[in-house]
């Protein structure tokens, strides 16, 4: 149950204005032992004192009371399914109005508030219009200044850090996004040393079903960070064709032989994207057409299943309760977002290099039928 700070908050701000309990209790018109016993928490103002006492500080009665609504973990999830889905069958416009209105009803509750912010940077692009774009993305951050000022949670301050550097990418302030990530992604900063020595630690002391489970979480997320910097690398190297062609086989090996296209077909989708993208770049276009339809696999499975995105195998048997959590801290765009971005997967001026082509139109009529 919340309980309320008054006592504390009284004496605070009181401090703060540098004034006594008799003044204040001058002011107010009440005897100084009231506010000696408001201050110890042995009785409490009247519902008429409250706004006296509220004014006389400059504060709402919410912090004077120091009353902060907050929402459980399961209650932050629902909400952003609603929303998420929401943002899927009704305009922007009304969404964004519904949002904003649970943002300041919860205003205090930093946990929702670094979901919404999540929540807004999976569906910016959805606005109309790109000032609208800028608006929402600007409005992430002043959430993350909210987070980060009021917060006491280290890890939650953390991840919002990370958070605005995100946002930072997306509105070209390159400096400042660089500036937060090279502080979280040093090589030599000891915090990458923290799953091994998480299961080194549930070895030694004997707990080995703790063990099992974080190798397993740690492999799981070092196959899908690896194939993610392999599509970037991809990126980078596009006019290397010896370093490119090599990254494609080596990461291909890698998710034929960890299972991702089941695991997590969302990575391979954006691997070999990437990967038809460079060769079509290469005028590589046999090649291209390859990893087209790898990619239009990869959407095939990943649509075919109501499973989540995150999914285990019969190798991977100890994940659920890591899953829970990954799925709560970053849940994904709704399904109906997802289909509309794919829809257009081919409207780049590369994939015009294609056009003669015979099997591109037909792989092209494969993904409108798989989206239908």
């Amino acid at each position: 149950m919340y309980q309320l700070q008054i006592a504390e908050n009284l004496i605070r701000l009181r401090r703060e204005k540098n004034i006594t309990q008799e003044a204040l209790a001058d002011h107010i018109g009440v005897t100084k032992g009231s506010v000696s016993k408001w201050e110890k928490n042995i009785s409490k103002p009247d519902i008429g004192t409250l706004p006296l006492l509220a004014t006389f500080f400059d504060v709402s009665i919410d912090e004077l009371l120091g009353y902060a609504p907050q929402l459980s973990d399961d209650q932050i999830q629902k909400l952003y399914r609603q929303f998420s889905n929401d943002f899927s069958r009704y305009d922007f416009e009304t969404v964004e109005q519904t949002v904003n209105a649970c943002v300041k009803k919860y205003y205090s509750c930093y946990p929702f508030l670094f979901r919404m912010a999540f929540l807004w940077l999976n569906h910016y692009p959805l606005a109309k219009s790109q000032d609208k774009q800028r608006e929402i993305l600007e409005s992430i951050l002043a959430l993350c200044d909210r987070i980060e000022d009021g917060s006491t949670d280290a890890r939650l301050c953390s991840d919002t850090r990370i958070l605005r550097a995100m946002v930072q990418l997306s509105l070209g302030m390159y400096p400042e996004a660089i500036e937060i990530l090279e502080e979280a992604s040093w090589p030599l900063n000891l915090l990458h040393t923290s799953p091994d020595l998480m299961i080194t630690a549930y070895q030694t002391s004997g707990n080995m079903e703790k063990a099992d489970s974080f190798a397993q979480i740690t492999m799981y997320r070092t196959i899908l960070s690896l194939c993610s910097a392999a599509g970037k690398f991809l990126a980078i190297h596009t006019k290397d064709p010896a370093a490119f062609g090599e990254t494609v086989k080596r990461t291909e090996a890698v998710i034929d032989a960890w299972n991702l296209l089941s695991l997590n077909p969302n990575a391979v989708c954006v691997f070999e994207y990437q990967a038809a993208l460079g060769y079509l770049a290469q005028d590589d276009l046999a090649a291209a057409l390859t990893h087209i339809r790898n990619y239009l696999a990869a959407i095939k499975e990943l649509l075919s299943k109501e499973q989540p995105l995150l999914r285990s195998d019969a190798y991977f048997t100890k994940l659920d309760q890591w899953f829970a959590l990954a799925a709560s801290d970053t849940s994904p765009r709704d399904r109906s977002v997802f289909i509309r971005d794919i829809e257009h997967s081919f409207d780049l001026p590369l994939f015009e290099k294609l056009e003669s082509s015979e099997e591109f139109r037909i792989l092209k009529k494969k993904l409108k039928e798989m989206i239908v």
